[in-house]
């Protein structure tokens, strides 16, 4: 599973991931996290054509 979290403050970012990754570990799935400070760079990064980059 791929999750993207974005959100301008890095301390927030933090508590996001905690907070997901602490309800993921007791279900064993396997995650990669992306985080992104700007929307637009992260809507850029987001090829349409791949599905590999899409959250």
């Amino acid at each position: 599973m791929r999750i993207v979290i974005c959100d301008d403050e890095d301390s927030e970012i933090k508590k996001i991931r905690a907070h997901i990754s602490k309800a993921i570990d007791r279900c064993g799935i396997p995650v990669t996290f992306v985080e992104y400070n700007n929307p637009t760079a992260m809507l850029f990064a987001m090829d349409k054509d791949d599905p590999s980059t899409w959250p």
